[in-house]
């Protein structure tokens, strides 16, 4: 099989993102085209001289990024989104322009099959992505992203997330577009998170990673409540709201500009909390981010995770207990579909029980050393990169025999319905 994936070159934020792209060439044979991955000659001639030189692809997989450009740029939200990617040496109006141009061609090309990648604010899908959506859902594609079981449904409160709406855009796609859907979540683990140190050899009771905002407010009533109680808890992160600086200071002086307009745009006009835009962090203070994050996980017997006001899954789900750490969680929607249960190979709490739990947790360190090690079998067992590209290449198979019509998880497992 093989798959061209329409992008632009960035070191996404989130490794989260790129590993899960960078792993489907070990299930699929991948190409990459767009700006900072393909000569900017090839790129002058378009997507189809491209394709007709390449023969044939079985599937096109493009990126959300990449349609944010057929989007009104006088949106200060969507040039901000398309800024903070890194692209390359291509100033921003340059890359746009490409983009464009082969967008256009992709959405006229029918010889193969075409999916669209998307990740990005899953609880708070605007109306006007939503539409976008849609109507490409309408021109034959495929959506990879979190279907119905993984977002919660929200009544009609007013709720915020990062400042933005939360919607049931994402429920409403699923339910016009079911059989179009691959609902297959990115959260997953690589094998270097995995750690089998015992607990009793570990120095600390707890640790609570991530931000502590007001996104998230249970993390500080948890870190605040299991503190008040006496347990020891890790808490040497280099940077916990590295991902939701928002000042203009900051920007000016993390960023790398190609030109006076691209940093006028960043700098002046936009408000959204986010200090990743181009060029800000280099690779190797990521990397040593991370690997901090990773060292708290590792020292620690017990981690929280939630997924904020949105309540939806994010990555520590995965992280904490292939760390061998016991997962301490927020019982969340679409949870028991990836396999976990209370009690068994995590615990389920909330700000108000967690300090009774814990205590029931630490009675028995037996217990406590069989929850942790069922957690990181399940993630070994069900939720590596691995799984994640093998499930996607899967429906990819249906869909190019003509037989995909949906997806569903049971106990941890990716089913294709009707296969």
């Amino acid at each position: 099989m093989r798959l061209l994936i329409i992008d632009v070159n960035h070191e996404h934020p989130n490794t989260m993102h790129s590993n899960f792209y960078k792993s489907l060439s070990e299930v699929v044979d991948v190409e990459y085209y767009g700006p900072g991955y393909t000569d900017e000659i090839i790129l002058r001639k378009g997507l189809n001289s491209f394709l007709s030189e390449k023969k044939h692809f079985d599937i096109i997989m493009v990126t959300w990024v990449f349609v944010l450009t057929c989007i009104d740029f006088s949106v200060p939200r969507t040039i901000y989104l398309w800024h903070r990617y890194d692209t390359s040496k291509y100033r921003i109006g340059t890359a746009i322009r490409y983009t464009y141009n082969i967008l256009m061609d992709l959405a006229e090309y029918k010889k193969s099959k075409k999916v669209l990648v998307y990740y990005n604010d899953i609880v708070n899908l605007s109306n006007e992505w939503y539409e976008k959506i849609r109507s490409i859902l309408n021109n034959d594609f495929y959506l990879l992203t979190c279907g119905t079981e993984f977002v919660q449904k929200w009544g009609k409160e007013n709720k915020k997330v990062f400042g933005l709406n939360i919607t049931n855009n994402v429920i409403r796609l699923d339910e016009e577009f079911h059989e179009r859907i691959i609902s297959i979540p990115i959260q997953a683990a690589l094998p270097d998170e995995f750690e089998f140190r015992l607990l009793k050899e570990r120095e600390f009771d707890w640790v609570i990673p991530g931000c502590i905002n007001s996104d998230y407010p249970e993390r500080k009533k948890v870190f605040d409540r299991i503190s008040k109680a006496g347990y020891s808890i890790w808490d040497e992160a280099l940077d916990r709201g590295m991902a939701y600086k928002h000042s203009r200071i900051t920007r000016k002086h993390s960023c790398v500009y190609s030109s006076r307009m691209d940093k006028l745009i960043n700098t002046y006009l936009l408000d959204t909390s986010n200090v990743y835009i181009p060029n800000q962090i280099k690779a190797e203070e990521l990397g040593k981010f991370h690997e901090n994050y990773r060292i708290g996980l590792r020292k620690a017997r017990m981690a929280y995770a939630d997924g904020g006001l949105g309540r939806s899954i994010v990555r520590k789900y995965i992280e904490v207990p292939a760390a061998g750490t016991i997962l301490m969680c927020d019982d969340i929607v679409g949870l028991g579909k990836l396999g976990f249960k209370d009690g068994i190979n995590a615990v389920f709490v909330n700000s108000q029980n967690v300090v009774r739990k814990t205590r029931q947790v630490c009675s028995d360190t037996g217990y406590m050393q069989s929850l942790a090690d069922e957690g990181r079998k399940l993630v070994i067992k069900k939720h590596t990169v691995s799984h994640r590209v093998k499930d996607v290449r899967r429906a990819f198979e249906m869909i190019l025999k003509e037989a995909y019509c949906g997806g569903h998880w049971e106990e941890g497992d990716f089913y294709i319905d009707g296969e």
